[in-house]
């Protein structure tokens, strides 16, 4: 008797969860939301390279993130940009890397413009 009482208690606090669930489903997509992400404060700087940087960096962090790194040689910069893309899964293209690199070689001394 009472595993009876027990199980349609259960059964009744099922439906319960599974109505209000359903409910708050539908105020969810019935109330139009949005969000607003923050945006970057720095952008790279113009020059050869620089939409390979905006295409493929900012997927993962900020052009900020760049600028404050220490400078490396364009040596350098190849091997972690060859490390993004094989060990974090940066998409970039193999022949986007070399040019890139240079790019970012030549971000070593320089401060990003704000926006």
């Amino acid at each position: 008797m009472i595993a009876r009482l027990l199980r349609s208690l259960l059964i009744i606090g099922t439906l319960l969860v599974s109505f209000e669930t359903v409910s708050f489903a539908q105020e969810m997509t019935n109330s139009p939301r949005s969000i607003t992400l923050p945006t970057d404060p720095f952008s790279f700087q113009s020059g050869a390279g620089q939409e390979i940087a905006n295409s493929y960096c900012v997927i993962c962090h900020s052009a900020d993130y760049i600028y404050m790194q220490p400078e490396h040689s364009q040596k350098k910069w190849q091997a972690i940009i060859t490390k993004m893309k094989h060990v974090f899964g940066c998409p970039i293209p193999q022949d986007q890397i070399t040019p890139l690199a240079a790019y970012l070689f030549q971000q070593n001394s320089v401060s990003p413009p704000t926006q």
